[in-house]
């Protein structure tokens, strides 16, 4: 499946003017991948996501499980730690598909999301429209997550400003 869907999905952005290419297993990833380049954020950033299905070949169905990753192009400090993790739950909690974390060994923020298909089968469209929303998702959340990320307001002030 993986094969197939993402020669077509990225021809698919291609053609509605955003880059993506696909990737071969390398020291960096293990896995074939589609990379897309988003449109750049609100301070002139660059946006990148990594899309990846994954086929889990059981005998009573075909399972993929397609993954999308939005890393952000902004860390998170030390000392805001519980304040950015507080902020990604609430998030979390209010929008409908849920996927912002972050990771403390390199202190990346990101938007993970996780699709799981019973019949085997994937649509570009759906695809497409779960990149527009991460993209979405970003635009709305990333200057309140990378004040509260830089350390240039509080949880509390950003929640109170709200």
């Amino acid at each position: 499946m993986q094969e197939s869907i993402l020669p077509l999905l990225k021809s698919s952005l291609i053609s509605d003017g955003i880059s993506a290419e696909i990737v071969h297993p390398s020291a960096e990833f293990s896995f074939i991948h589609l990379r897309v380049i988003l449109p750049n954020d609100h301070q002139d950033r660059q946006l990148q996501a990594l899309i990846w299905i994954e086929a889990i070949n059981q005998p009573e169905n075909n399972q993929n499980v397609l993954t999308l990753y939005l890393s952000f192009p902004f860390p998170y400090q030390n000392e805001t730690f519980l304040d950015t993790a507080r902020y990604l739950m609430v998030i979390n909690k209010t929008i409908p598909f849920p996927g912002f974390g972050l990771s403390e060994p390199d202190h990346t923020l990101y938007y993970r999301y996780t699709l799981v298909t019973t019949s085997g089968q994937l649509d570009v469209g759906l695809i497409k429209s779960i990149l527009g929303l991460a993209a979405y998702y970003y635009d709305s959340f990333a200057p309140n997550l990378e004040a509260i990320a830089s350390g240039r307001h509080s949880f509390e002030e950003t929640l109170k400003a709200a």
